[in-house]
């Protein structure tokens, strides 16, 4: 009995996430092609931009209060079916409700894209704020579909 109760909790906290793409000119701020967000919890998600075919993330937080500063740093990991990236970058104000962190090594967000197009068993993401990390496991539903309609209108080859 114990054995299902562990097993239910396991398959409820690992809900199945979609991305939501969205190409609506009016939606987009700046020239972009496209974004593709994936919501990580209820005031976090990420998100991935395409402009001119360059590639970035955008970790956000939910927060309205926080003044940043400029030396503010965040870290992200990734951990796809057992390969790891660790990204780093600054903590910015994206808008009234959020601040972010955003990556742009077009490479290695190339290679994570070309990894959650082949339907990985494993999606976690690790935020390290304040020296502390939080891991946050994703479950996601059709990557596979939502990764090439994403890189089809950004025109990127995977």
């Amino acid at each position: 009995m114990r054995k299902w109760c562990l097993l239910l909790l396991a398959l409820l906290s690992t809900q199945a996430l979609s991305w939501n793409i969205t190409t609506n000119k009016q939606e987009l701020k700046g020239n972009e092609n496209a974004i593709m967000v994936l919501p990580v919890s209820e005031s976090k998600m990420i998100g991935f931009k395409c402009k001119e075919g360059r590639l970035s993330l955008t970790y956000y937080f939910s927060d309205q209060r926080t003044l940043l500063k400029k030396d503010l740093y965040g870290a992200l990991i990734f951990k796809i079916d057992g390969a790891e990236f660790r990204m780093e970058g600054p903590l910015t104000r994206q808008n009234i409700l959020s601040i972010g962190i955003t990556l742009d090594d077009h490479e290695t967000l190339l290679t994570i894209l070309k990894l959650l197009a082949k339907n990985p068993k494993g999606f976690y993401v690790l935020e390290e704020l304040e020296y502390a990390y939080r891991p946050y496991k994703i479950g996601l539903y059709d990557p596979v579909s939502s990764v090439k309609k994403f890189t089809k209108l950004c025109n990127i080859a995977l």
